[in-house]
C-alpha cells in the first residue's frame, strides 16, 4: 500500500484530542502526505478520498467511520485517546513508531466482517444497516420483559423472555455481548454470536453459529404493545412496529483494521481485561 493521502476522524470530545490532531497533520504533511480531516469535509467522504484513516478517539468513533468504508477497502489505523478501546488498539504512545513503519510497509492488516441487518415491515423495507460490532434488539428504557422470537435460516429456534437479544459479529464479542455474559471470540472467525439480555430461563445461553447463516428476529405474540428498539453499533436506533422482522446475515464486505504492531489479540485481552490480576 502506497500512502499519498490520509483521512483523519477526530472525536472532539478527547482530552487533547485537537491538539494531537495538530500535531499528526504537521506530522504527515513533512513527508509529504496530504491530509483530509472530517471538521472540514463530511465523514462520510473520507473512505473514497484517502488510501489510509487514522481514528482519533474509541472504538464508538471508529464504528462511526467502518459504516461509511463499504466496498472500498481503505484501512482504518484506531489510536486510543482514553476509555477501554478494543478496536482502537494503538496507544498514542505507539502512534509514531507506528505510522514510520507503515511507512516503510511494515504493517499487519486485520479483515474484520461485518453484519448485514434488513427491518422488514409487512412486504416493505423499513431499512437497511451495517454493523461492525453487533445489532441488539432490546426493550424500551420503561417497558416490561418481551418475548422475543429467534428463527436461524428459516427455523424457529425458540422464543426468548428477555430484555433484549445482542447478534454481534467476532470483534463485537468483547462489546455490549461480553457485558451480558456472552464468550469472547476470536476476530478471524467466520461466526455470530446470539446472546439473550438478562433471559428469564436460566437455559437461556449464549449461542455461536455460522454467520452465514440467516437470523430473523421478531415480537412474539402477547407483547407486540411493549416499546422495543434496533441498534446498530451503539450508534443508530429504529423503533420496531409490532410485526416488524429483523434479518441478520454476513454483510458482502469487510473492514480493513490496522492492528498494533507491538502487541498481539490476547496482549491486548490480557491488558484490556486485567488477566491474571487479583
Amino acid at each position: 500500500m502506497v500512502i499519498n493521502k490520509v483521512g483523519i476522524v477526530v472525536n472532539p470530545k478527547k482530552k487533547d484530542a485537537l491538539k494531537i490532531l495538530r500535531k499528526l497533520t504537521k506530522w504527515l504533511e513533512v513527508r509529504k502526505i496530504k491530509v483530509i480531516n472530517d471538521l472540514f469535509i463530511p465523514r462520510e467522504r473520507i473512505p473514497s478520498l484517502v488510501d489510509l484513516i487514522i481514528v482519533l478517539g474509541g472504538d464508538g468513533t471508529l464504528l462511526s467511520v467502518a459504516h461509511f468504508v463499504k466496498k472500498r477497502a481503505v484501512p482504518i489505523l484506531g489510536v486510543n485517546l482514553g476509555g477501554l478501546g478494543f478496536l482502537t488498539e494503538v496507544t498514542l504512545t505507539e502512534l509514531d513508531g507506528s505510522l514510520k513503519e507503515m511507512l516503510k510497509g511494515n504493517y499487519r492488516v486485520c479483515e474484520r466482517a461485518m453484519l448485514k441487518t434488513t427491518v422488514i415491515s409487512g412486504n416493505k423495507v423499513r431499512g437497511r444497516y451495517l454493523a461492525l460490532n453487533d445489532i441488539v434488539v432490546a426493550k424500551g428504557a420503561l417497558s416490561r420483559i418481551v418475548a422475543l422470537r429467534l428463527h436461524i435460516d428459516g427455523e424457529f429456534i425458540t422464543s426468548y423472555m428477555c430484555d433484549g437479544l445482542i447478534v454481534s459479529t467476532s470483534t463485537g464479542s468483547t462489546a455490549h455481548s461480553l457485558s451480558a455474559g456472552g464468550p469472547i471470540v476470536y476476530p478471524a472467525l467466520d461466526a455470530t454470536v446470539i446472546t439473550p439480555i438478562c433471559p428469564h430461563t436460566l437455559s437461556n445461553r449464549p449461542l455461536i453459529i455460522d454467520n452465514k447463516s440467516m437470523i430473523g428476529i421478531s415480537i412474539a405474540p402477547g407483547t407486540e404493545a411493549r416499546e422495543v428498539a434496533l441498534t446498530i453499533d451503539g450508534q443508530v436506533g429504529l423503533k420496531l412496529n409490532p410485526r416488524d422482522i429483523v434479518n441478520v446475515t454476513k454483510a458482502p464486505h469487510k473492514v480493513s483494521l490496522i492492528g498494533s504492531m507491538d502487541r498481539s489479540y490476547f496482549q491486548i485481552l490480557r491488558e484490556k481485561l486485567g488477566w491474571g490480576g487479583r
